[in-house]
C-alpha cells in the first residue's frame, strides 16, 4: 500500500494507516509524510547511541505502531536488532530534540519537514534556527584549534584568564 518502512504485517496495513490517519487528523498525505519521518526517526533511534526524543506528530505515530505489539516488535528487531522501549517523559528535554534534529541533518542531509517536526509550535522551529545561529556564532568567535586552545594564546584550552575562551 505505502512504499516506504513495513511497520506491520501485510494484512494489518490498511488498519495501521488508518488509525494513524485518524490519530493524525490532516488527511492521507499528511500521514504518508508523517510515517515516511516516524521511519527516520527510528532509524535514528536505533543506530544512535544516545537518546532521541520525536516530535509530538511523530510520537503520536510510535504509540499508534506500539499498539500492534507483535508488529512492533518485528519492526524493531529487524531496524535495531533488539526491541526499542518507549521512555515517554511529559516535556522532552529541549536538548536532546536538538540533538535529535542535528543528527536528522546529519544522516539524511536535509532539514526535517517542518510541519511534522515542530506541528505543536510553529515558533519551535524558528527557535532552533536562532539557538544554531547563535552557537554556531559563538563557536566562529572563540576560533578553537582542533588540538584545543584558541588563536588568542597557542596554550590555553578554555583558560579564563584571556578573553577569547573566557567570553561563553
Amino acid at each position: 500500500m505505502i512504499e516506504f518502512d513495513k511497520f506491520v504485517s501485510d494484512n494489518m496495513d490498511e488498519l495501521f494507516f488508518k488509525k494513524v490517519n485518524k490519530v493524525l487528523g490532516k488527511g492521507k498525505t499528511y500521514t504518508i509524510n508523517a510515517l515516511r519521518e516516524y521511519a527516520r526517526f527510528m532509524r535514528l533511534v536505533a543506530t544512535k547511541q544516545h537518546k532521541q526524543s520525536p516530535s509530538k506528530v511523530l510520537d503520536m505515530v510510535w504509540h499508534e505502531h506500539i499498539t500492534f505489539t507483535e508488529d512492533y516488535a518485528a519492526y524493531c528487531d529487524r531496524i535495531a536488532g533488539r526491541f526499542i522501549n518507549h521512555n515517554p517523559s511529559e516535556n522532552a528535554e529541549a536538548a536532546i530534540f536538538h540533538d535529535t534534529i542535528n543528527d536528522y541533518i546529519n544522516v539524511f542531509c536535509q532539514l526535517p519537514p517542518a510541519n511534522v517536526w515542530f506541528y505543536s509550535n510553529p515558533l519551535e522551529w524558528l527557535q532552533f534556527q536562532w539557538n544554531e545561529l547563535m552557537i554556531r556564532t559563538s563557536m566562529a568567535k572563540k576560533k578553537k584549534k582542533p588540538g584545543g586552545g584558541c588563536t588568542s594564546c597557542s596554550s590555553c584550552s578554555s583558560c579564563s584568564s584571556c578573553s577569547s575562551c573566557s567570553s561563553d
